[in-house]
């Protein structure tokens, strides 16, 4: 089914973890499985004012069933026959976390900006973010995440950066995403991508990093990795 405009749905703007404003949604995207409603949030500059985008899903008969927030938390809401909400399941997105400029996250590309670290495309390709090198993962499946934002999300399509879990135990890579610029929902509000990974029970106690490599396309900002 081909998207269409619906100026009803409403955008809420959270910045530190608050709600600081609200507009129109501008556009609805519907998908065989139900559909996704990408709310946008205001574009700032500052490293200090940085918003983040919060998206909402839907099931096809137009029920919220799920929210993603751009500060790492998703919510996902499960409805009787009769669309009463029965239950509401909470994920933080970073239960385990590092800072970009924590002392066990390293940088061959970029800078320090605040308590994030960027790139700029006068930066070369490479490594933005790597490490932290934890030992702490257990067998199984697990997701990693990356809480980022971009200066432009509309010019092109290219390839900005590209995520991975790399056991650094075996030289082995255990999970790999290309993020495109698109693939922002807003310019300058940060927005949590993820990864699933999984760790086998012969892989317990290896040392793990969660990557991000930078393409020279966009300026960049990456706030924190972890995985939960």
């Amino acid at each position: 089914m081909m998207p269409r405009r619906d100026h009803r749905a409403r955008t809420y703007i959270y910045g530190q973890g608050k709600r600081t404003g609200e507009r129109m949604a501008s556009e609805i995207s519907y998908f065989a499985s139900g559909i996704v409603l990408t709310a946008f949030s205001a574009v700032l500059p500052l490293a200090a004012s940085a918003q983040s985008v919060t998206q909402y899903s839907y099931d096809a008969q137009g029920r919220l069933i799920g929210t993603q927030q751009g500060e790492g938390v998703t919510s996902d809401y499960t409805m009787d026959p009769a669309s009463n909400r029965t239950r509401v399941r909470v994920t933080p997105q970073f239960p385990t976390a590092w800072s970009a400029t924590s002392s066990a996250i390293g940088h061959i590309v970029g800078r320090a900006e605040g308590s994030a670290w960027s790139a700029s495309v006068y930066d070369p390709v490479g490594a933005m973010v790597y490490g932290p090198y934890t030992t702490g993962v257990s067998a199984g499946s697990h997701v990693a995440a990356f809480r980022m934002l971009v200066d432009n999300n509309n010019a092109d399509n290219s390839a900005v950066v590209i995520l991975d879990v790399w056991d650094a135990t075996a030289s082995a890579e255990l999970a790999v995403r290309t993020i495109t610029r698109t693939e922002w929902k807003a310019a300058f509000a940060y927005q949590v991508f993820e990864l699933p990974f999984t760790l086998s029970a012969s892989s317990v106690g290896h040392a793990l990093e969660f990557r991000v490599a930078y393409q020279k396309t966009s300026y960049v900002r990456v706030d924190k990795v972890g995985y939960r």
